[in-house]
């Protein structure tokens, strides 16, 4: 494999780092990498972003796409072939922190585009917005459900968790103080559903279609997961967009015990008797 390099006069003026990785369109295992907060992708298989280190912690299983056509079975995405890959450091931190990825058959084309944004050290805080363009390559109309999995395992395991749809396009998944969000910026999903690890999974690769039950939760077991569908009816050539975005808040245990020691003096300050 060559060597990356970044093409730094260009970089300068457009503000990005292009690296180009001799057989980067044949790749699979990526990992973005952007202050505390590395993100790791399998692009061809149903795996998808298998690992989101913060600050040095797990907090996710997988996450990943699946698609169908009509009434037929749904598939994992990179099932339509995967045709280009790219990885892009936008900010000049150490490592590249965006990945595209496109898959395409004869029937339909869909690009991912997730881009990470950590924060600084100890901030336990990070962001991935994601961009899904899909697109009718077809010379008839498609009607095309689109899903996303997502299973968490938040503060690196899977029991004690909670989910919870907070409206349409709104997800919560929480663990004690730890945080993730998941918003669907546009458009809205058609439906959504909170389950038990591995039910939706199962029920995505069954072979034959399915539709999520719009259960909204508050879901709390074992391994909780929750997914979102959309429908689109795309006449041929016509391309839609997702854009969404995910954010991670893990509390330093510093200011929770902080927070403890100063209710806990001021509790025995109250007691403390008056002396003469």
């Amino acid at each position: 494999m060559k060597r990356p390099f970044c093409i730094r006069a260009l970089a300068s003026a457009i503000g990005v780092c292009i690296l180009s990785f001799g057989t980067v369109a044949h790749a699979n295992i990526v990992t973005l990498s952007d202050l505390n907060s590395t993100a790791t992708f399998d692009t061809q298989s149903s795996a998808g972003q298998f690992s989101w280190l913060v600050d040095g912690v797990e907090q996710i299983a997988t996450q990943w796409f699946w698609y169908r056509l009509g009434n037929n079975p749904e598939q994992s995405v990179d099932a339509l072939g995967q045709t280009n890959i790219s990885v892009l450091d936008t900010n000049f931190n150490p490592g590249v922190d965006k990945l595209t990825v496109q898959y395409a058959d004869n029937q339909l084309e869909v690009t991912l585009s997730l881009l990470l944004a950590g924060s600084s050290p100890g901030s336990g805080q990070a962001d991935i917005a994601e961009q899904i363009a899909i697109n009718n390559l077809s010379q008839t109309v498609q009607t095309v459900n689109f899903f996303q999995y997502v299973d968490f395992n938040l503060n690196g395991t899977p029991g004690g968790d909670t989910v919870t749809f907070t409206n349409d396009n709104d997800v919560e998944q929480t663990d004690g103080p730890v945080t993730v969000t998941e918003t669907v910026i546009t458009p809205a999903a058609l439906r959504r559903e909170a389950n038990l690890a591995y039910n939706t999974l199962n029920a995505l690769n069954a072979g034959v279609a399915t539709n999520l039950s719009n259960f909204t939760g508050p879901l709390t077991g074992p391994d909780v997961t929750w997914a979102f569908q959309w429908e689109f009816v795309l006449a041929p050539g016509q391309q839609v967009l997702i854009s969404k975005d995910k954010h991670i808040i893990v509390p330093e245990p510093t200011a929770g015990l902080l927070l403890f020691g100063l209710a806990t003096g001021a509790v025995i300050f109250r007691r403390r008797p008056v002396l003469g």
